[in-house]
């Protein structure tokens, strides 16, 4: 058994506490990004090298978009403003079968993506980047004539993360992510959905450069029946490497098409039961 060392931060970043653990299992749960990121970086470091070479394959965004409708501006008076749209997260849902739209009524958190021109967004996106917020009021006022969209689908699962030349995550998405069909037929419905509304239709900052948007990553470790496929097995214990587990969504190897904390919930449970009869 070869001993892990590890760094635990405080939250300033200074360092608290160095040392080395060891155990008969291991279980990883950081997520699509994060279980995939550790096991390339184990990988390159020599520490993991029979890992399976499907490691960071069928990444998916579960066809996720995040759009907004703004409504077109009219002359009124000041005093006629109307209130800010308030609500739950996700309050309806078209479901169009292979994908479906969703409502989010409380737009304050994502009005820095959304809305006004793509100058405006690149703003605004520049501006946060740089550390630089608006205020309570600017975030409210531009909130107010704004309809928030997201959306969920079954795209192709054809993205792959990997390691740059500065040991840094990054996807690699053949084709282009822009190109997913399911993607274009999200994008279609929304502005078929705006136009109804008598709404403009924008898309998020990041279609400005064409980059993929996800609250949703699902992939990466890939769950199949032999390490030629994917990274574990049904049960979530890592090819060539007994005792260690992935248990996150990095194991779903397909796009779901809906919110997949259940699923994600249900096969961790799968992997727990497992690794207890392992135990015996």
């Amino acid at each position: 058994m070869t001993p892990l060392s590890f760094n635990r931060y405080n939250e300033d970043g200074s360092l608290a506490e160095s040392g080395q653990v060891e155990a008969p299992r291991v279980v990883l749960s950081a997520g699509s990004f994060g279980s995939t990121e550790l096991l390339l970086k184990s990988r390159r470091k020599g520490l993991l090298p029979n890992l399976s070479r499907a490691l960071g394959s069928r990444f998916s965004i579960n066809g996720n978009v995040l759009s907004g409708a703004l409504k077109r501006k009219t002359k009124r008076a000041q005093s006629a403003r109307s209130p800010m749209n308030e609500g739950p997260a996700i309050a309806g849902m078209i479901d169009y079968g292979t994908y479906a739209v969703e409502d989010y009524p409380n737009p304050i958190w994502s009005n820095g993506l959304i809305g006004g021109t793509a100058f405006r967004r690149m703003r605004s996106f520049i501006l946060s980047w740089i550390g630089v917020k608006p205020t309570a009021r600017a975030l409210e006022r531009k909130a107010e004539d704004l309809l928030v969209y997201v959306g969920v689908g079954q795209d192709r699962a054809a993205g792959r993360l990997k390691l740059n030349s500065l040991n840094q995550l990054v996807l690699d998405w053949p084709g282009g992510i822009a190109r997913d069909p399911a993607l274009k037929k999200l994008h279609a419905a929304l502005s078929e959905l705006s136009a109804v509304q008598g709404r403009q239709y924008v898309p998020n900052i990041f279609s400005v450069f064409k980059r993929p948007f996800t609250y949703h990553p699902l992939g990466g470790c890939p769950m199949a029946d032999s390490q030629e496929q994917g990274v574990v097995d049904s049960y979530g214990r890592v090819f060539n490497y007994p005792g260690l587990y992935v248990a996150d969504g990095s194991v779903i190897p397909t796009a779901l098409g809906r919110n997949p904390s259940y699923t994600i919930a249900a096969v961790s449970e799968r992997i727990s039961q497992g690794i207890l009869e392992d135990m015996h």
